[in-house]
């Protein structure tokens, strides 16, 4: 008897394994400030999620705002200015501006600093300038994998991302301007997901546990 409960306490201890230490995070940032044209934030969210060393970007834009084409629309920064690799975004939507570490200041003056990385939307500026309010994309290391939520950082000036933000009217901008932020929003996604078919052995490991008490307890009332 003894041994079967070694047995399911090896089990217990492997489920646990599966189900938290191949985990993805997720964590949503607040778009907040602007450098004066565009009123009074927030301007939209960030969030972010980590899976297997490939961060994925979901930027969600409010209301009447879209990204300014034509120009570096989307900055942030990676500890250790690593070279990374762009994927899943339409290429002639968005762009990954560059995969080495620069120095890049959005907007005339740079107001929100120098970042290291962006994503630019080609095409012209001007009167039809609106891309859209949604940007998604994903970003690992060149030779893949290896980065997590830890791996995002601040600039100089304390700010995680920046944007180059149109106030539309349908396609067109009339006007334009540049927002940063980054503080981190309450928790709601941002703890670890355990993958489902790891919570689903868990269960089952613990309700074959459970039994085994239970038949020991019959047991013993038997004996008894």
């Amino acid at each position: 008897m003894g041994k079967l409960v070694r047995s399911f306490a090896a089990l217990l201890a492997f489920a646990c394994v599966a189900a938290f230490g191949n985990s993805a995070g997720a964590v949503t940032y607040s778009i907040n400030a602007s450098n004066g044209c565009c009123g009074t934030g927030p301007f939209g969210t960030v969030e972010v999620t980590e899976s297997s060393g490939v961060l994925h970007f979901d930027v969600t834009l409010f209301s009447q705002w879209g990204f300014f084409k034509g120009t570096e629309v989307f900055g942030f920064n990676l500890a250790g200015n690593p070279t990374i690799k762009y994927s899943g975004f339409d290429p002639a939507t968005f762009t990954g501006a560059n995969t080495t570490a620069g120095t890049i200041n959005f907007g005339a003056l740079g107001q929100f600093g120098a970042f290291e990385y962006a994503v630019n939307a080609p095409g012209g500026g001007g009167v039809n300038a609106n891309q859209g309010s949604s940007l998604k994309f994903n970003i690992e290391l060149s030779t893949g994998g290896g980065l997590t939520l830890a791996s995002l950082e601040e600039n100089a000036l304390g700010f995680r991302f920046v944007l180059d933000l149109c106030q539309a009217n349908g396609t067109a901008c009339f006007a334009t301007g540049v927002a940063g932020g980054g503080p981190q929003l309450p928790p709601g996604n941002n703890n670890p997901v355990p993958l489902p078919g790891a919570v689903v052995l868990m269960g089952t490991i613990l309700a074959g546990a459970a039994g085994v008490a239970g038949w020991r307890r019959r047991r013993r009332e038997q004996a008894a």
